[in-house]
């Protein structure tokens, strides 16, 4: 896994598991600070998904494989697969870099919500 093959990438990678049976893995690759290829299904019988990065030259760096139940958290889709929605705004980083070890969103909420006052304190019950 020298390089990275940007043309007609597949949609998956095989990964032989402990039982010697084979699973394909979604996946996600940043190149550099860029992510560079996406590929992801929210398929709940997959085995998770793959993270990938190469360096700014498409030399291979590391690998992480996620858990499904990681894989379609809502954490991962927006910090590693960019799978925003029109709630999630990104503030931070402003200069488009996907390999940044902190990222900022913005929340638009509904202008329906209704407020829960539970929720807005800022100091535990009396007694807690």
């Amino acid at each position: 896994m020298s390089n990275i093959r940007t043309e007609n990438p597949p949609d998956f990678l095989t990964a032989r598991l402990k039982d010697g049976n084979t699973a394909d893995l979604h996946y996600v690759v940043f190149k550099g600070t860029k992510r560079h290829i996406y590929k992801t299904s929210n398929n709940k019988d997959s085995d998770g998904g793959v993270v990938l990065y190469y360096d700014e030259y498409g030399i291979f760096k590391r690998a992480y494989h996620i858990p499904t139940i990681g894989w379609q958290s809502l954490a991962v889709r927006l910090f590693f697969l960019g799978d925003l929605s029109n709630a999630f705004v990104p503030v931070y980083p402003a200069n488009g870099r996907d390999t940044v070890p902190v990222k900022i969103w913005k929340i638009n909420y509904p202008s329906d919500i209704e407020k829960n006052q539970k929720y807005l304190e800022t100091e535990p019950p009396e007694g807690y």
